[in-house]
């Protein structure tokens, strides 16, 4: 479903306000910034409303915790980690779906990329590439990013749960 729609929320994201994007740094990375749609659970009404047609097309994923975009400029490295959640997140994926961190996985969908622009998770490395999908447990697997593109590297990020909800959300 993503993949095909990928083109689609590559546009969207073209039009949005970039000073909306240049607000909002992610982790304490430099050159790594985004715009939350949703975050550990909840929906950011306000940049929703800035890209009604990503907002749809994430909560269209089944069991969606988080999703947004996320941009890593020429020549910023994320180094290599374990995501971290918040002990409260954890508490959250428990009393509302009755889920545990080792369920949750995320997506990297490349939106915008080019050669130079990778990501490696584990072992393996794969250059980014616009539309295809990348799946990993990013809370149980060391991966770092690096962007030597000479351009910005446009994702959309989505983490999900593997299985149906216990409890509604």
């Amino acid at each position: 479903m993503l993949a095909q729609r990928w083109t689609d929320i590559r546009d969207e994201y073209l039009g949005l306000d970039q000073q909306l994007l240049g607000q909002q740094n992610l982790a304490s990375v430099k050159g790594w910034r985004g715009v939350a749609l949703y975050f550990l659970g909840g929906k950011k009404l306000q940049n929703c409303l800035h890209a009604p047609l990503t907002t749809k097309i994430a909560e269209e994923v089944p069991f969606m915790t988080s999703a947004g975009f996320a941009v890593l400029d020429d020549g910023a490295h994320y180094a290599p980690h374990i995501d971290k959640y918040p002990p409260h997140f954890e508490a959250l994926l428990d009393a509302r779906w009755g889920a545990s961190l080792t369920e949750l996985r995320r997506v990297h969908l490349p939106l915008i990329a080019a050669p130079g622009s990778r990501m490696r998770v584990g072992e393996e490395t794969r250059e980014f590439v616009p539309g295809e999908v990348l799946i990993f447990q990013n809370s149980a697997m060391t991966h770092e990013v690096f962007n030597d593109s000479g351009k910005p590297r446009v994702i959309m990020l989505i983490d999900f749960l593997t299985r149906a909800p216990h409890r509604a959300g």
